[in-house]
């Protein structure tokens, strides 16, 4: 077996591990609130777009913290202007595309035969709180799993997207879920 190969396979194989729990839980988690989702149906349409664009940007931003540290452009420390830049850029695309996705998502529900008592304003409210929410635990998710695996030796891109991946499916569910209940529904 080739040796960057078994690297790859040494390194990811626990890790993938763990995200299958994590994403179990998530599974476990989104089916026990179901019940409580299914009165606000519009909300259902939102798990996956949350969970999926929450991966993608902590993806996107888990890729460029890695490739700087590799490049050596970026220290595992909370400071530089280049791991500052990411993150704001990082924190500027999450609130863009939420409050983008709100807005589709607002339009499209009475495409998809949704009804809802929700104004506007409440429901932007819980999907934005939500984002907001997942952006920050993904930075710093990305920022420790990638800092940590750097130090230790390993490749932070065979740590940092699966465990990214997996946890923003269930911070996505959880994050929904809190912001529903500090909106009040």
């Amino acid at each position: 077996m080739h040796p960057t190969l078994k690297r790859i396979l040494k390194e990811s194989i626990p890790l993938l591990s763990i995200c299958l729990i994590l994403g179990t839980v998530g599974g476990q988690l989104l089916n026990a609130r179901l019940e409580h989702l299914s009165l606000l149906p519009v909300f259902l349409v939102f798990v996956p777009v949350i969970n999926g664009v929450g991966g993608n940007l902590g993806c996107v931003l888990g890729a460029r913290v890695s490739s700087g540290l590799h490049l050596g452009t970026i220290q595992p420390k909370l400071k530089g202007k280049e791991l500052k830049q990411n993150i704001l850029v990082y924190f500027l695309l999450g609130i863009i595309t939420y409050t983008t996705i709100s807005i589709f998502i607002w339009i499209g529900i009475p495409l998809l035969g949704i009804r809802t008592d929700l104004s506007f304003m409440k429901f932007s409210g819980v999907l934005l709180f939500a984002g907001g929410l997942l952006v920050c635990l993904v930075v710093l998710l990305v920022l420790s799993t990638a800092f940590v695996s750097f130090k230790k030796g390993l490749d932070p891109d065979n740590t940092v997207l699966p465990l990214v991946t997996s946890v923003t499916d269930l911070a996505g569910i959880s994050c929904l879920i809190l912001a529903m209940g500090v909106i009040g529904l």
